[in-house]
């Protein structure tokens, strides 16, 4: 699934979100090793405010996180050799005051989910603002829309068409393309690394697998920098099983560690998120997915999050 933490604070650092390591693996294996490309849509909702204080009873910290995010992201993946190649993320990303906020609410009420601290705030508003020891460091307090931070990523894949499992060694880099002011970016430039793998369970071979781990090293400078930590880990991991020849079914986690120096819930935590979606072939060169999510370590990732992909194929 082509979800992760886009909580507005964290989706600016560039973690790296998953990637099918299967699709990839097919692609190299295809004799024309023709372009994969995907186009990603997703809205999500963050609303929560929470405060720190020092041991003399004066505000250290006060953060204020209120709005939603819509992110078109375009990703588009070339072979160059048997085993590697090349992939270039450019994200559209709106930040706005959105209308999901009651249909939210009920969500959490209906099954029993945690509602933070909602109901102290103005539904369908816009406002993201951080102090710390009196000082305003970050304020976004209306609608901003612009071209995010580009991604480029080289890929190298081992494995071949006659194994069951495939593992994936994926370096990128994060451009500062973005407007930090605007939340669209983060104002510097960061690096990942990440390995991962994929397979099939043996008594299960209908479910496949597939776990990934890396690392994020942030440049100086940027948004909230006074604060930023210098590196990140990070990890994701997913459970698929084809239903039918068309449907397919997927549970996935995304977690980080720490990314700021900080004592609040909303950004001084690392994050776990579930996205749960289901996928179906639109022909045989095409796919498209649907999924949502929701925030396990409450307050560190989005409330929720709704998001559709569409996929399509090099041919074989």
């Amino acid at each position: 699934l082509s979800s992760d933490n886009r909580a507005p604070l964290v989706q600016v650092l560039g973690l790296p979100s998953p990637i099918d390591i299967g699709l990839f693996r097919a692609q190299l294996n295809s004799q024309l090793r023709s372009p994969w490309w995907r186009v990603n849509f997703s809205n999500i909702s963050v609303s929560s405010q929470s405060k720190v204080l020092a041991g003399n009873g004066a505000e250290r910290e006060r953060i204020l996180q209120d709005g939603e995010m819509a992110r078109l992201e375009i990703a588009s993946r070339w072979a160059s050799s048997m085993n590697s190649g090349f992939m270039f993320v450019v994200p559209l990303i709106a930040h706005h005051s959105g209308n999901m906020d009651q249909a939210i609410e009920s969500w959490h009420k209906l099954f029993g989910l945690p509602n933070s601290n909602r109901g102290l705030r103005t539904q369908d508003s816009i406002e993201y603002v951080y102090t710390r020891d009196g000082i305003e460091l970050l304020r976004l307090d209306r609608n901003k829309a612009g071209l995010g931070d580009v991604q480029l990523e080289w890929l190298y894949s081992a494995g071949n068409a006659q194994t069951t499992s495939s593992k994936l060694l994926r370096l990128g880099v994060k451009l500062p393309t973005g407007q930090r002011n605007n939340l669209t970016g983060s104002g510097s430039t960061s690096a990942y690394a990440e390995f991962g793998s994929t397979g099939r369970f043996k008594r299960l071979p209908a479910l496949k697998w597939q776990l990934s781990a890396g690392a994020v090293w942030f440049e100086g400078g940027g948004v909230l920098a006074e604060i930023r930590r210098d590196s990140a880990l990070t990890a994701h991991a997913s459970v698929a099983k084809r239903v039918s020849s068309n449907w397919q079914l997927q549970a996935q986690l995304e977690s980080h560690s720490r990314v700021y120096h900080s004592a609040t819930d909303e950004i001084g935590q690392g994050g776990l998120q579930l996205s749960i979606g289901g996928g179906r072939a639109l022909g045989k060169r095409h796919s498209i997915e649907l999924y949502f999510t929701e925030d396990i370590v409450t307050r560190s990732s989005p409330d929720f999050g709704l998001g559709i992909t569409l996929r399509h194929f090099p041919k074989k």
